[in-house]
């Protein structure tokens, strides 16, 4: 099933693609063996196209059946909710530690949801505050405190 938000969803996917594609030009590349500053990010974004090239292209194919108007217009309450928890996650991730600021920034951005706050929120939030831990304190050796200074 694909309708006219697939189409424009697949043209930002490719437009954000392009972006970054164009940004990690200015980094060296390398080559796959030893791979340069701007490899990954430049395989992301080729990763990022390509995902928006099916999505757009499966919208297109089913475009003249979807005689609907848009479903999810633009939130203003989702884009303030969900931006306001990327803010304070990085206003708190010093002061107060990986774990407290990932789970701000989890139910924050959850009040962007039509639903209400569930116990779902706080087990996600403990989830990825202890992937972050792991991906990138413990794998990468990151300087990010887990905890509140005292």
């Amino acid at each position: 099933m694909g309708s006219k938000n697939d189409v424009f969803a697949g043209l930002f996917f490719v437009a954000i693609g392009l972006v970054f594609m164009l940004a990690s030009t200015n980094y060296n590349m390398g080559s796959a063996s030893r791979m340069g500053p701007g490899y990954f990010p430049a395989l992301l974004a080729g990763c990022l196209m390509l995902i928006g090239l099916v999505v757009g292209l499966r919208g297109v194919k089913n475009w003249s059946r979807d005689n609907e108007k848009f479903e999810h217009p633009i939130s203003l309450k989702s884009i303030i909710f969900i931006l306001g928890g990327t803010i304070l996650f990085g206003l708190t991730l010093t002061p107060l530690g990986l774990f407290i600021a990932t789970a701000i920034l989890v139910i924050v951005s959850s009040a962007a949801a039509e639903r209400a706050f569930h116990w779902q929120t706080l087990l996600l939030a403990a989830a990825l505050a202890c992937f972050s831990a792991v991906v990138f304190v413990i794998a990468l050796g990151l300087p990010i405190p887990l905890w509140p200074q005292i």
